[in-house]
């Protein structure tokens, strides 16, 4: 059972939300965490929620021998680059394999998520979605287990 942390308003969809992270349950659904809830002072009016920071002021991106590395070591088969030309838009598909990757360059949309450099994905076997790539294209390091 997929649970949110303290605070968090969470519900189910079948898809990824913006700003959402998606982990499927065994239903097939998505549990997406929305926001987490401001404190309240006193009934004093609640602070608005602080957005996110932008992926490219975290840390910086590990090279791509250390993230192949780490995605071998857990159990992943292969780890290759994907190149995407600019503008490319793929229909709902799906892959027979499980992927986990790392956005180094340009932007993406996975459904309706959006994904710059630093951004992380994971899609198990055989989930319907789509794909999207911005106007300089993107690239991304994809770790694959069948």
């Amino acid at each position: 059972m997929l649970r949110a942390a303290p605070g968090a308003t969470c519900r189910k969809r079948s898809g990824v939300g913006r700003g959402g992270s998606r982990t499927v349950g065994e239903d097939g659904f998505a549990a997406v965490a929305l926001r987490q809830a401001p404190p309240r002072d006193n009934g004093a009016m609640p602070t608005p929620p602080r957005s996110p920071a932008p992926a490219s002021a975290s840390l910086p991106l590990p090279d791509f021998d250390a993230f192949r590395t780490a995605a071998l070591a857990r159990g992943f088969d292969e780890v290759v680059v994907r190149r995407w030309e600019p503008g490319v838009v793929l229909h709902t598909h799906t892959h027979p394999f499980a992927a986990e990757a790392l956005v180094v360059q340009g932007e993406m949309w996975l459904d309706e998520r959006h994904l710059q450099p630093g951004d992380t994905f994971r899609l198990e076997a055989n989930v319907p979605h789509r794909e999207r790539y911005g106007s300089d294209g993107a690239t991304y390091w994809v770790a694959r287990r069948s």
